[in-house]
């Protein structure tokens, strides 16, 4: 194509002249830096899509990774928290009866005497404190029971196992436990000291009376 470029004269009156157009070769060099240019901000822009999206996906592993850590700890606490319950409700069940209170003294040292019942009573006893000491042994093999815990609740079974009576009653229930739980507490049970139970009294109250 022509151009037709507009010139003012020295004397003001308007000239015009026909001007050549720019190569064919020049028109496509602007084309291919035009294309180029255009090309080259998209993919500016796609590597700045695919960092913010990288940086999105890691944050929200982070996140992730936190609200599963959060959780764990409050399903470990809740567990350890059920534990300790039971303990305290089967402790309290024992101090409270009369009745379970003797069974249970009586059982624990073998004692001729209880009544089939009471035999009963007593092997429920057992049964109801060994099973949660199962518990926590597998709740600890799974990692949901702080070794803390556990080694609280291992003091207190070596203080109850070494019974003539828990013993006796283990050597029967035995088959109802995990194999792996039964193998720990029969080694406990080789390592338990003699089992004692004493009341001391109060040797001055009775000189008073």
């Amino acid at each position: 194509m022509w151009a037709v470029r507009s010139l003012r004269s020295p004397d003001a009156q308007p000239a015009t002249r026909f001007v050549r157009p720019l190569p064919r070769a020049l028109c496509f060099s602007v084309d291919r830096w035009r294309m180029d240019t255009t090309s080259m901000n998209w993919d500016a822009i796609g590597a700045i899509g695919e960092v913010v999206g990288a940086g999105a996906v890691v944050l929200s592993l982070v996140y992730l990774a936190n609200q599963i850590r959060i959780s764990n700890r409050a399903s470990r606490h809740a567990a350890e928290q059920h534990l300790l319950d039971n303990q305290r409700i089967w402790l309290g069940r024992i101090a409270d009866s009369d009745s379970l209170s003797n069974i249970w003294l009586k059982g624990s040292r073998d004692e001729p005497g209880l009544t089939e019942a009471e035999w009963v009573r007593f092997g429920t006893l057992c049964q109801e404190v060994t099973l949660g000491w199962e518990r926590s042994f597998l709740l600890e093999a799974g990692g949901d029971v702080s070794r803390t815990v556990l080694e609280r609740e291992t003091r207190m079974r070596k203080l109850i196992i070494g019974s003539p009576g828990y013993r006796k009653w283990f050597s029967v229930r035995k088959p109802v436990l995990t194999a792996e739980f039964a193998a720990l507490l029969e080694k406990e049970l080789a390592e338990a000291k003699p089992y004692e139970i004493a009341y001391a009294t109060d040797s001055s109250n009775e000189n008073e009376t």
